[in-house]
């Protein structure tokens, strides 16, 4: 994919009923070829028959491959947000507590990528790809200023600055750790979520140790 920023992110903006549902169209016919061939296999005249439109009405739309992946990414981001927002819930009433909300948080990411291949596929791309690497990191920060915002009360040891840094800190490497296990068989993925809840995110945001 081309590392030029513009062409990851100029695209038109459908304005009428009938092209936001084109557009809608697109965009799952894309999550159909990734999840079955990988974004790199995907070609844009593939697409257009996976979706039944010609040529001419993809590019209409999406300049590039790399524009469709940047809006399945904000897609995706945003189904991430709301499993993390669930998990903390209405908020924590203490370190075991927040403990567990951490840990229900990260399972779910750990099960969005075992159970939608097109949702690892796309963030794997978007992490290699310079153009679309700002768009995980960003993501990472905000997660990590709702999990800061969610523990600051109960880990009074940790400073809000640090703990707003460790937070982030911790979303990242969190989704560089589910990145790697789903490549691992399951037994040693589900070890690999479980060795980063214990002895990485939680020791980085002031949580107690498991009992």
């Amino acid at each position: 994919m081309s590392a030029d920023p513009d062409a990851a992110g100029a695209r038109r903006v459908p304005e009428q009923d009938r092209s936001r549902q084109r557009v809608e169209q697109i965009l799952d016919a894309a999550i159909t070829c990734i999840a079955a061939e990988g974004v790199d296999a995907m070609t844009m005249s593939g697409l257009a028959t996976a979706a039944d439109v010609s040529l001419p009405s993809i590019y209409r739309y999406f300049p590039s491959k790399q524009a469709i992946v940047r809006v399945l990414v904000e897609r995706y981001a945003e189904v991430v947000r709301q499993r993390l927002t669930d998990a903390l819930g209405d908020g924590v009433e203490g370190p075991d507590d927040a403990r567990a909300a951490v840990a229900r948080a990260l399972d779910a990411y750990w099960a969005l990528y075992r159970q939608d291949d097109a949702f690892a596929a796309v963030w794997g791309a978007a992490v290699a790809d310079p153009a679309l690497a700002q768009l995980d990191i960003d993501d990472s920060r905000t997660n990590g200023h709702l999990l800061a915002q969610a523990l600051v009360s109960v880990v009074p040891q940790v400073a809000p600055a640090d703990l707003e840094r460790r937070a982030f800190l911790a979303s990242h490497l969190a989704g560089a750790a589910v990145r790697l296990a789903i490549q691992l068989p399951d037994v040693e993925g589900d070890a690999v979520i479980a060795d980063v809840l214990d002895r990485v995110v939680g020791p980085l945001l002031g949580l107690p140790a498991p009992r």
